[in-house]
């Protein structure tokens, strides 16, 4: 019988209409602006470029580590670089949200996720969420924008848990917050190497959504990951979970 159902955010329960390129370099120009705005000296144009080397070469670096350096740290190491150590909290509160307003205005709810959640928890089951997100605050207006934070708990953010899936320390701690053993949980998620791993590794069961997926990311690993199972949408998603009970699988 399954009891707990593991979901990640992005691309999973919301769905990104964005052009990555374009959103990530209005995100450096909008934080430059601020800083300026508030005061602080710097070159925009130098100030752009370091900050998008620096967060670019961590998207690539914590792939391999698994390790989550939060984007409050990044920006603390670019402020530094141009002289301005001390930086009051509300300002880089401010300065994060700015950086994350951009990309929080393209983010949508997938078709169905409320139904579906609801359906769930009707039917018993907790809902917990484990998102690779750099930001906590980010993850949370991106909940409240869809109305969707109520329904999970625990919410673990590797930006605050210093760890990323796949790293299988996250979905033990789930287990250990709804005190279950892992076959009685199943994981939901766009990303063959964080998600579907990430789930293998700790024995829970898994469900890979194939709606809105980075097709070259996973095309590269789908030889070496295999899902339990696949869900072509998110409204899939309970029928997939009562066939595998059926099954025996869970």
């Amino acid at each position: 019988m399954i009891r707990g159902v593991i979901f990640d955010l992005g691309m999973t329960l919301i769905h990104f209409t964005g052009d990555w390129k374009i959103v990530l370099e209005e995100s450096w120009q909008s934080l430059a602006e601020y800083l300026l705005e508030e005061g602080y000296r710097l070159d925009k144009e130098r100030f752009v470029i370091a900050f998008r080397e620096l967060f670019e070469s961590r998207l690539y670096e914590r792939t391999v580590d698994h390790i989550e350096q939060p984007t409050t740290m990044l920006f603390h190491q670019v402020m530094t670089q141009f002289g301005h150590i001390d930086l009051p909290g509300e300002v880089i509160e401010q300065a994060m949200e700015r950086f994350y307003s951009v990309s929080e205005a393209h983010w949508t709810p997938k078709k169905g996720v409320k139904a579906v959640l609801d359906g769930l928890k009707e039917d018993g089951h907790q809902l917990a969420l484990i998102s690779n997100a750099g930001d906590v605050p980010n993850v949370h207006r991106l909940l409240d924008k869809g109305k969707l934070k109520h329904y999970f708990n625990p919410l673990l953010v590797s930006a605050a848990e210093g760890i990323r899936k796949p790293h299988v320390e996250l979905y033990y701690k789930v287990l250990r917050a709804w005190e279950m053993p892992p076959e009685q949980i199943v994981m939901i998620g766009d990303s063959l190497m964080e998600d579907i791993l990430g789930a293998q590794r700790a024995g829970i069961h898994q469900i890979w959504l194939k709606e809105h997926v980075d097709t070259q990311k996973n095309d590269d690993v789908a030889d070496q990951i295999q899902p339990e199972a696949v869900a072509a949408t998110f409204e899939e998603i309970p029928q997939i979970i009562r066939e595998m009970e059926g099954e025996g699988r869970l």
